[in-house]
């Protein structure tokens, strides 16, 4: 989506701002598009006067981030971080596009597209859908669609019966 990244930085910070929440963005990986999204996002927070509300970070330490993830009420983009982390945080994370399309997700994982009305209604179901909130809250094995503690024995299992083979083994150069 880096064609659209721009726009897209500015439909999602426009919808940060409406929600007018104490907020910690942390920026993106210098994907493409890296540098627009950066500039649409300090534009519109300082354009908005929410500099006092809305806080960006560069980056933060992997502990203050988990910590971070785990204090907060809901977690907002488009990142593996939100899929794979935010769950096993008990922090509700809505998804925005399609970057991580594919992907299991936890039943906390609510889907948006980039749009104002639809981030914004999913964001409100986290916050005070109390049915959502008791999900997410009740999700002890978030990866585990079974919910009975064994996934790693069945993932062990399937490991044991791969049959490896040379023809899987061998480097094999492509270009």
């Amino acid at each position: 989506e880096f064609e659209e990244s721009e726009n897209n930085m500015k439909i999602l910070t426009g919808s940060l701002i409406e929600l007018d929440k104490q907020t910690v963005f942390v920026c993106s990986n210098s994907d493409a598009g890296y540098t627009e999204m950066m500039k649409m996002l300090e534009l519109s927070i300082r354009d908005a006067g929410k500099e006092d509300r809305i806080k960006v970070y560069k980056s933060l330490a992997h502990e203050v981030y988990l910590s971070l993830m785990k204090q907060a009420d809901v977690m907002i983009g488009n990142s593996s971080s939100g899929v794979i982390e935010a769950p096993s945080c008990l922090t509700p994370y809505v998804l925005v596009g399609t970057r991580q399309a594919g992907r299991e997700k936890a039943e906390s994982v609510l889907e948006a597209g980039y749009d104002r009305d639809e981030i914004l209604k999913a964001v409100d179901k986290t916050l005070y859908d109390e049915g959502f909130r008791e999900i997410v809250k009740a999700s002890e094995k978030p990866y585990d669609p079974f919910n009975d503690a064994h996934a790693g024995r069945r993932t062990a299992g399937a490991l044991a019966a791969f049959k490896i083979t040379p023809g899987l083994l061998q480097k094999k150069i492509t270009y």
